[in-house]
């Protein structure tokens, strides 16, 4: 649901985060997760941190893991991102966090988009274009899968039983990023890329 702080519009600046937490609710609803919006809801730390909170397959019963995203419209030094991430992942008592921005240009300053940081942040940038669910889809896939792992080493999960998941998932990533490079300023390429990044998507499976 649309938090009423969101329905208050774009006067507040909210439409890059409205739009985000719309695309992955019907990516997390597609998987059996549940995605919320906790923008405008305070963690039980009483902070208002992260923009949505996945809960994987807690469509189910308890959930397996958490995922905080946090979706900006600005660029922001890596030092402050990760440090906003880390306070997300704290306050929403998550394991893995995905920072999304607007645009290539708003990736913080020494960082890659599709990367991986710290073993459990993950930087996607979007580009308003039809590209930007598979862009999304891909990354969420990949933290679905890292959460898991995360989840196992800690001996929650089966590690066997997400191992080979976990690697097909990092070498969709690795092409995810090499199709992102390959779009700029080549847009005439675009439907090309589209195909490319949904083969890559189906090759992470449903996991």
């Amino acid at each position: 649901a649309i938090s009423a702080g969101r329905a208050r519009g774009t006067a507040k600046g909210f439409t890059h985060e409205d739009r985000v937490h719309q695309m992955l609710s019907a990516i997390a609803d597609a998987h059996g997760d549940v995605a919320h919006d906790v923008s405008d809801l305070p963690s039980a730390g009483g902070r208002k941190t992260g923009d949505t909170l996945v809960e994987i397959d807690a469509a189910n019963g308890p959930p397996e893991g958490r995922i905080v995203v946090e979706a900006k419209d600005e660029r922001l030094s890596w030092a402050k991102a990760a440090k906003e991430l880390g306070i997300a992942m704290a306050e929403r008592e998550a394991d893995y966090a995905i920072f999304v921005v607007a645009s290539e240009e708003r990736v913080p300053v020494g960082c890659l988009p599709l990367q991986e940081y710290l073993g459990n942040r993950l930087i996607v940038a979007l580009s308003g274009s039809d590209l930007d669910t598979e862009v999304l889809r891909l990354a969420y896939r990949y933290a679905r899968v890292r959460t898991r792992m995360i989840r196992s080493a800690a001996g929650r999960l089966d590690a066997a039983a997400v191992r080979e998941a976990a690697q097909a998932a990092s070498l969709a990533l690795a092409g995810g990023r090499s199709i992102s490079s390959a779009l700029t300023g080549a847009s005439k390429q675009v439907e090309a890329a589209k195909t490319g990044l949904a083969d890559l998507v189906a090759a992470v499976g449903s996991q």
